[in-house]
């Protein structure tokens, strides 16, 4: 049907879009190369030493600017923004913490120049969250695993939360960029490292089978002896696929 090919469609280009971003994590440069986790991507995919053009060419290729520090600038503002959501809905579920910043609010009633006491208790809830995303950051920065979901288990006994890290962060933002912007900038990068014009050449790819298959109706008397499996149960042929860029 239309919704079913639209849905193999839509899974083919999710994929290819995968495959892409596992081909830029594992060929260029980003500014957290080694995690806890002994993931290390020092190496590109053959496990040679890459040949960066600047040390964040990944973060280059989500934010395209001239400057290293802006763009790794940016895509910490991005993360500091998702820690931030995740930390403050967390902190909103404790129960200590709600009833501590009420009574911090109400003690400041006094000097908090006529801002409600809820207002405030908000404002200090907030902050809360801020720190806890900020020290995510920090640690996120330092190889470290944070959780991507934080649940408020008072009692918990094993940690069972989904543990993300910066490459996981990365991966996300390089599945939502825009897949022009994102196959230009790689293609910059690869003309700056080879000194060539990436028009000049191009790639070509062979496949080739053979496979066999089950006779379909009374197509058996019709084929040739050539094609029949030694059996003649079956009938076998090549395929021949050229893909070229």
């Amino acid at each position: 049907s239309e919704m079913t090919g639209r849905i193999q469609e839509s899974s083919t280009v999710l994929r290819n879009e995968i495959y892409i971003n596992e081909y830029i994590i594992g060929t260029f440069s980003n500014f957290v190369p080694a995690l806890d986790d002994k993931t290390d991507t020092t190496c590109d995919l053959r496990g040679n030493i890459k040949e960066k053009v600047v040390d964040g060419e990944v973060e280059y290729i989500l934010w395209g600017g001239t400057s290293e520090k802006k763009n790794l600038n940016m895509v910490k503002g991005q993360i500091l923004l998702i820690r931030f959501a995740v930390d403050t809905a967390n902190v909103y579920r404790q129960p200590e913490k709600v009833e501590a910043a009420f009574a911090i609010a109400a003690a400041s009633s006094a000097w908090s120049f006529g801002l409600s006491t809820p207002f405030v208790q908000n404002l200090i809830l907030c902050s809360w969250g801020m720190i806890d995303a900020v020290n995510d950051l920090n640690a996120l920065m330092r190889g470290k695993q944070v959780p991507l979901f934080r649940k408020y288990t008072p009692n918990a006994t094993t940690n069972k939360d989904i543990m993300f890290t910066y490459h996981d962060y990365l991966r996300v933002f390089l599945l939502i960029q825009l897949p022009e912007q994102k196959m230009n900038r790689i293609e910059d990068l690869i003309q700056i490292r080879t000194g060539e014009k990436l028009y000049r050449f191009n790639t070509c790819i062979r496949i080739e089978a053979e496979v066999s298959m089950k006779y379909l109706f009374l197509t058996q008397p019709f084929m040739p002896g050539h094609m029949k499996t030694p059996d003649g149960t079956r009938h076998r042929f090549k395929v021949l696929v050229y893909q070229g860029y």
